[in-house]
């Protein structure tokens, strides 16, 4: 049989009394007016009746016994007429209560989990009638006396109302702890167990801190499903492996609790009929095979071990378990419950108090209560155990001030599980308060990516640390102690002066390696160049580091161990946009442009914001260089010169990459707008190559479709910029780029004649053209040309320069390096020379315009 508390009993005693009383007032009404029960109510009845004797052959009279106070009420007021108006007034002041209060009802005489307002709506309901017709409800009012005289007069009742049948599967579900107060909050967390056991998960667990209310909530997902049309389950086993408890004044060890994971199955199978195999794990196994069965296992940290997640592995389709624990188990689909609310804990605070009667709680002022609640830690456990401990006659401060015992009993059997590992990492989370990043306590605990994984995991399954988030930094999650984990390592595991000190010293050498990186990525003429790894965030110097080794490794030609240090960058900090930033670089040098352009979109999604922009000029650099999408390449250029307004390197290649598609107007535009980001040094002569090239190669083909005016305004546009260059950032290896601009514009003037006004411009502008050369005289002998033949295999070619042929020889490049990439119709620039020996003029001092 159930042990009830005194919550449940007063509830059914006030019901009891409330549904005596109206019965009562039936069997007057029907001895003077001789009215009868309708047909559905009988029905009802007999159902009832049935149920509760075996046999619905009792008489008309017997029926109205088992009504419940709802049919009582409706068959009263149907007859209102007949009634006294104290007994209609009464009757009517509470018919808006009926649904909830027949909810109640349901839940007292189905032994259902009780709810917060359950109690003091009963109350409230039987009040309300002795208040209106004192006359008609004696036996509630004197039920209500008696309680207010002696609450605990309720204690020797046994619950039974009438109660309509129920089908439901076997269960052996206990009375939960919370019907003294009623499930109270964390309904989206119920919501989301039930989805979850409902749906396809085989193994569900809800973690926590000792006495943080798993229990509860697990009792309460278990008696929802009960009465849940969507559950299919035949049976629901509940087997708990609780081995202490607490009181107010130490912690009690549970006789003949169950100790191993096979004391848990074999008391599931005996549930289920059975117990007597000499495997319960098969047993247990066979009966959820056969059954759908919901196998609900409390207090799992006590009994973990292989045979556990071995039975997990295996659980029958159909057949789920449900766990409850302060430490992860498995691969099971994990609900962690966070603390109560701030409003949750003042309202079961206060419920415990008045349903005990705990005068010194109750009559607590508004700022006390305030005071009380926030010591109280949104703790459920710490809540009930502070109650218990002023009614037993201590006062609040003294019970929140001896709170070592509580946290022993909620944390003492979890840490005692922690790996030598993970303790030290929590060691130095207890050093360095506040969110830590997996790669600071891995650089500073001196262990590897994957090692830090396992610590933090089992710190999280423990409960001791939470993952967490802090807006701003990166998408890396963070790791704290949470508060109540962090008081219990203080008073029972403290750490030494000695561990202080050297976890101090590591968090220093970290600040030093982050700032010098950071002033070596934040170096400007640097920023934009893929072998310098940029950072901003300290946590990320770790990460950092082996991004830096890295680019040594490619440096040294050994990509694959330059790979190797990205992953392990990439786990120490997942969130770090550089860790594929550097990796797609390393896939782009090993030809793997499939795996280099995912790990490039990675990074910009990655990005933060004031990242997002170099990304971006990575990603469009790949594709730019690979000559794939080479719109797409300069689209994404121009998404980071939209974040990045002031970058000149931005729209240096937004200009390049109009240039490679022809568009050598917009190249001669971004290249302007360049020039006012405060150019480095190295980039003037970028520019100006891009503006002297964009000139050349545009004006040149608006000529050949003779856009001769075309052809002017790009040299004109040209010279516009190139005036706004510093003298010092032009130097002579431009000058035959001006010599050929001003042979275009000679050209354009002889083309429509000097006379004209556009042939008078054209004079103009190659005048300017000449006098921009740093050695104007020298450029007056130089010539331009294209190329018009290169003789297979051979180390010579012919420039044509006019209506003029002239030989060159490789040798007579100013470079010799390009050789290998001239083709016909390439500009060159020279000089001409007498060869004696042939009688002919060659071209000397070639440049090639390219």
């Amino acid at each position: 049989m159930p042990v009830f508390n005194a919550t449940r009993l007063t509830c059914f005693a006030l019901i009891s009394s409330i549904e005596l009383d109206s019965r009562a007032a039936i069997q007057e009404l029907q001895a003077a007016h001789r009215v009868e029960l309708p047909a559905a109510m009988i029905a009802k009845a007999e159902a009832r009746l049935a149920h509760d004797r075996g046999s619905s052959a009792q008489g008309a009279a017997a029926l109205v016994d088992f009504l419940d106070f709802a049919d009582a009420q409706e068959f009263l007021l149907s007859h209102k007429t007949l009634l006294e108006a104290t007994l209609q007034d009464s009757l009517s002041a509470v018919a808006r209560l009926i649904g909830p209060f027949t909810q109640t009802r349901n839940r007292v005489a189905h032994t259902r989990p009780l709810e917060i307002e359950d109690l003091p709506r009963t109350v409230d309901i039987a009040k309300q009638l002795v208040r209106d017709a004192p006359e008609h409800w004696r036996t509630t009012q004197d039920m209500l006396a008696r309680i207010d005289e002696d609450p605990s007069s309720v204690l020797g009742l046994r619950v039974n109302l009438p109660a309509d049948p129920v089908n439901e599967p076997f269960h052996n579900l206990p009375m939960p702890d919370f019907d003294e107060t009623g499930f109270l909050g964390r309904s989206a967390v119920l919501r989301k167990i039930k989805r979850y056991v409902l749906g396809s998960w085989p193994a569900i667990s809800i973690l926590g801190d000792g006495g943080f209310g798993k229990t509860a909530i697990a009792l309460k997902v278990a008696y929802d499903l009960l009465d849940d049309p969507k559950a299919d389950f035949e049976a629901i086993v509940w087997v708990t492996a609780k081995s202490q408890q607490l009181t107010v004044t130490e912690i009690e060890r549970i006789s003949d609790a169950i100790e191993d994971s096979l004391g848990m199955f074999s008391e599931a199978a005996s549930q289920l009929g059975g117990g007597d195999a000499a495997d319960p794990t098969e047993e247990l196994l066979e009966y959820m095979a056969s059954f759908k069965v919901l196998l609900i296992l409390d207090n799992l940290e006590t009994v973990s071990d292989g045979r556990l997640r071995e039975f997990l592995r295996e659980i029958p389709n159909g057949s789920k378990v449900l766990m409850t624990s302060r430490i992860g188990v498995f691969k099971e689909n994990d609900v962690k419950l966070d603390p109560l609310t701030e409003e949750e804990s003042r309202s079961l605070l206060m419920a415990l108090a008045h349903g005990r009667n705990v005068k010194v709680l109750k009559e607590l002022d508004e700022q006390g209560r305030r005071k009380l609640v926030s010591k109280l830690k949104g703790h459920p456990l710490y809540i009930k155990w502070v109650v218990s401990g002023v009614q037993a006659g201590r006062r609040p401060s003294d019970m929140t001030a001896s709170s070592p015992l509580l946290l022993d009993f909620c944390m003492s059997n979890v840490y005692e599980q922690l790996g030598r590992g993970a303790r030290r990492v929590l060691q130095s989370m207890q050093v360095l308060r506040g969110v830590r990043y997996q790669g600071e306590l891995a650089f500073i605990n001196g262990v590897t990516a994957t090692e830090i994984q396992q610590f933090l995991m089992d710190l999280m399954r423990s409960n001791f640390v939470s993952m967490t988030h802090v807006s701003g930094i990166d998408s890396d999650a963070g790791y704290e102690v949470g508060e109540f984990a962090q008081e219990y390592l203080a008073k029972r595991n403290p750490v030494t002066e000695k561990l202080r000190a050297q976890v101090l010293a590591k968090s220093d050498d970290l600040t030093q390696l982050s700032n010098r990186l950071q002033r070596g990525s934040a170096q400007r003429d640097r920023r934009f160049d893929p072998r310098t790894v940029e950072i901003r965030e300290l946590h990320n110097a770790p990460a950092a580091r082996h991004l830096i080794r890295a680019i040594r490794e490619i440096k040294a030609g050994h990509l694959d161990r330059a790979l190797s240090a990205c992953a392990e960058a990439q786990q120490l900090s997942p969130g770090y946009y550089e860790t594929r930033r550097v990796e797609g670089y390393v896939h782009a040098l090993r030809r793997d442009s499939a795996a280099a352009r995912l790990a490039y979109e990675q990074a910009v999604e990655l990005a933060d914001d004031d990242s997002r922009p170099l990304a971006l000029f990575h990603l469009a650099a790949f594709l730019e260089a690979e000559g794939i999408e080479l719109s797409a390449a300069r689209a994404y250029f121009e998404d980071a010169a939209r974040l990045d307004p002031e970058s000149c390197e931005i729209f240096l290649r937004i200009g390049q990459s109009h240039f490679t598609e022809g568009s050598y107007l917009l190249a001669l535009g971004a290249a302007a707008a360049a020039m006012g980001k405060q150019p480095a040094p190295q980039q003037w002569d970028q520019l100006l190559e891009l503006l002297l090239r964009s000139a050349t190669f545009g004006g040149e083909g608006a000529f050949s479709l003779g856009q001769l005016s075309d052809a002017l305004e790009l040299v004109e546009a040209c010279l516009e910029a190139v005036m706004e260059v510093p003298s010092d950032g032009r130097n002579d290896q431009f000058d035959d780029w001006f010599c050929h601009l001003a042979d275009l514009c000679d050209r354009v003037a002889t083309a429509v004649g000097a006379e004209e006004y556009l042939g008078r411009k054209a004079d103009g502008i190659a005048v300017t053209c000449r006098s921009l050369a740093v050695y104007p005289a020298r450029a007056d002998g130089r010539r331009t040309g294209v190329v018009e033949k290169l003789p297979p295999g051979q180390s010579y070619g012919f420039v044509r320069s006019g209506d003029r042929s002239y030989f060159f020889h490789a040798n007579a490049l100013l470079d010799r390096r390009v050789w290998g990439v001239l083709q016909k119709d390439n500009l060159l620039a020279f000089d001409l020379a007498y060869d004696s020996g042939r009688g002919k003029y060659r071209a000397e001092k070639v440049r090639a315009l390219l």
